[in-house]
């Protein structure tokens, strides 16, 4: 049982290009374990049910490489890309979900972060998004399902100009914002390059 109640799941995003890093970050390994993998592992710790999400022609690499975590494949919705298309996509699977979402390359996320936005998303029963040092983190924190359904409503209507996350966080959503404690700051770090070292 999810001890924080059944209307949190989370969503990994692994759908993303990965053009930077030359190769797959959602499989990239530390200890031999996916990047996706060690996030689901913390994630399951909290008992929130998750989800990676990936593009249609990552299916069959996810399903062989973690064959135990469930996927979302991106549906084919015409001019739109990027996260949201990921969140909108699980939104058509599981529209009764608030979305907790984590980008595949912050790996070192875990517990304490996790515990933190879902503990301001019951306080605030509003989208939560983190905040390190001023610098908004879009895919760090919980998407209510009816922010989900009107950004899904505003994508129907084309009236989804700009598919930046920070411009839908803006334009949007009523959202708080969860500025990070210094003493887990280092858990938001991105790994872009073969060149970031966890």
């Amino acid at each position: 049982m999810n001890r924080y109640s059944t209307d949190i799941s989370a969503l990994i995003l692994c759908g993303g290009l990965s053009s930077r890093m030359g190769a797959d970050k959602g499989l990239k390994e530390n200890n031999g374990k996916p990047w996706a993998q060690l996030l689901n592992d913390c994630l399951i710790n909290l008992s929130i049910p998750t989800f990676l999400s990936v593009r249609p022609e990552q299916q069959e690499f996810y399903s062989q490489r973690m064959p135990n975590i469930p996927l979302i494949i991106d549906k084919n919705l015409q001019q739109i890309n990027g996260p949201v298309r990921g969140m909108i996509s699980a939104h058509v699977q599981i529209p009764e979900q608030h979305l907790l979402v984590v980008p595949c390359d912050m790996p070192r996320l875990n517990e304490r972060s996790f515990t933190l936005w879902i503990e301001e998303f019951r306080r605030h029963q509003t989208t939560v998004i983190s905040r390190t040092e001023q610098r908004t983190q879009p895919l760090c924190g919980i998407y209510r399902r009816e922010d989900i359904t009107q950004l899904s409503k505003l994508y129907q209507q084309r009236k989804l100009n700009d598919q930046s996350m920070y411009a839908i966080i803006e334009n949007h959503l009523r959202t708080h914002f969860v500025d990070v404690p210094e003493a887990i700051i280092s858990q938001y770090k991105n790994y872009n390059t073969p060149q970031d070292e966890l």
